[in-house]
């Protein structure tokens, strides 16, 4: 019986791809892809501000981020298949208040704030995270950096879509 295990562990291991050997997302998350757009998505295990979420997604290399939603499509995806708590995004105001910028550098095209938010209750509410765990799912707030909350870290391959173009040459 043991031989039987050992043997089926090692067949498993050998057909089970390594994501991040073969250009895939780095290890230790559980990486989630959205076949609409090739994306990968993971919820971190242990919650943070969004000051140290920034810093472990940059930790793990240059295709790594703090999620960048750039559609209604992507949001609704994302609060169904990655979260049901709430947890930081990519977006902050902390540069310009009221002006609203993704980590990524890609342009602000999309929102789906709460009602009444971003209202920087608190003063100093300059980061903004999905409001899944309070009823209102894709729905975003602001908040301050001295709170923590879990992290949704995105990895796009230079061929996301696989057609075996870079992403960046299309």
């Amino acid at each position: 019986m043991l031989k039987l295990q050992l043997f089926t562990f090692l067949l498993v291991a050998q057909l089970t791809p390594n994501l991040s050997a073969q250009g895939g997302p780095p290890a230790g998350y559980s990486w989630i892809q959205n076949p609409s757009n090739g994306h990968f998505y993971a919820l971190t295990p242990t919650y943070m501000t969004w000051a140290q979420a920034a810093a472990t997604a940059d930790s793990l290399g240059p295709s790594t981020e703090l999620v960048t939603i750039r559609n209604s499509a992507e949001n609704d995806w994302i609060s169904i298949n990655v979260t049901n708590a709430s947890a930081w995004i990519g977006l902050s105001d902390e540069v310009n208040e009221g002006v609203w910028l993704w980590r990524s550098g890609e342009p602000f095209v999309f929102s789906s704030w709460a009602q009444g938010q971003p209202n920087n209750g608190f003063s100093g509410e300059d980061y903004a995270g999905t409001n899944n765990g309070i009823g209102q799912p894709g729905k975003w707030f602001d908040d301050s950096d001295t709170n923590t909350l879990k992290a949704i870290f995105e990895f796009i391959s230079e061929d996301a879509d696989n057609d075996g173009l870079l992403d960046v040459d299309e």
